[in-house]
């Protein structure tokens, strides 16, 4: 006897499908852009100009209220960097 699916339930596969589509399809894209565009210095300029300079501060603040001793702002560069140039590597201070 064959199981019968709701329309919730084929809506919620259908969604699944679309989803993994979509991920593996940015997952290329990022590839072939490559070393050329480095994903987290862009973001890191982009946040200093939004704040005009001020974003480690502010990111720092902001740690410090939440309660973290760091804002951890050159590990998230670094990490982003690594995931459109999987060659890239720069030393990290976690002191």
């Amino acid at each position: 006897m064959k199981k019968r699916t709701s329309i919730m339930g084929m809506i919620k596969n259908q969604f699944k499908t679309w989803c993994l589509i979509y991920w593996y399809s940015f997952k290329r894209s990022i590839r072939k852009i490559g070393c050329f565009i480095r994903l987290g210095s862009i973001l890191e300029h982009t946040i200093g100009l939004i704040t005009l300079g001020w974003g480690k501060h502010v990111a720092s603040w902001v740690a410090r209220k939440l309660g973290y001793s760091n804002c951890y702002c050159d590990r998230r560069r670094v990490t982003m960097n690594q995931w459109t140039c999987p060659d890239y590597s720069e030393t990290i201070s976690i002191i």
